[in-house]
């Protein structure tokens, strides 16, 4: 009895600071997505150089590019968060009537994270990084090319 005992407690604890961490990813990436929102925006707005070299002009579209995609894999990142929420209702749900129907305790439902919402969210990170390193590397070439 004590052992089930001890391991519900560390579960919840366990349970506790999985959901802390979850909370940090989550708060992470929403900050990565208003700031690339925010400098995409920027960047295009004040974009104005028609006759600048074709090396520039490169740069600004790959910096565009990264930062778009960076956008997007963001979004569908902060998207995973509410497909992880519904998918374990579901599996609760109809783990909790078979419980009922057999007269025992419901369990804990796990949800297994999807493959593509990791990728994205890797590629968010990856996309934003890349894109800040473009950006130095313009404000060099354009710096030098006056």
């Amino acid at each position: 009895m004590e052992i089930n005992y001890n391991f519900k407690n560390y579960s919840k604890k366990l349970t506790g600071i999985n959901l802390h961490i979850q909370k940090l990813k989550t708060t992470l990436l929403h900050h990565l997505l208003l700031v690339a929102s925010s400098l995409l925006g920027i960047l295009v707005s004040l974009h104005g150089n028609n006759d600048a070299s074709i090396l520039l002009r490169w740069v600004f579209a790959t910096i565009s590019v990264l930062l778009s995609l960076s956008i997007l894999t963001a979004a569908i990142s902060l998207y995973a968060e509410l497909h992880y929420v519904q998918r374990a209702k579901e599996r609760y749900v109809s783990s909790s009537i078979e419980a009922v129907r057999d007269g025992r305790a419901a369990e804990p439902v796990f949800v297994k994270p999807l493959k593509i919402f990791s990728i994205c969210q890797t590629a968010a990170y990856v996309c934003f990084a890349a894109s800040i390193v473009a950006l130095a590397w313009y404000a060099v070439l354009l710096s030098f090319s006056f």
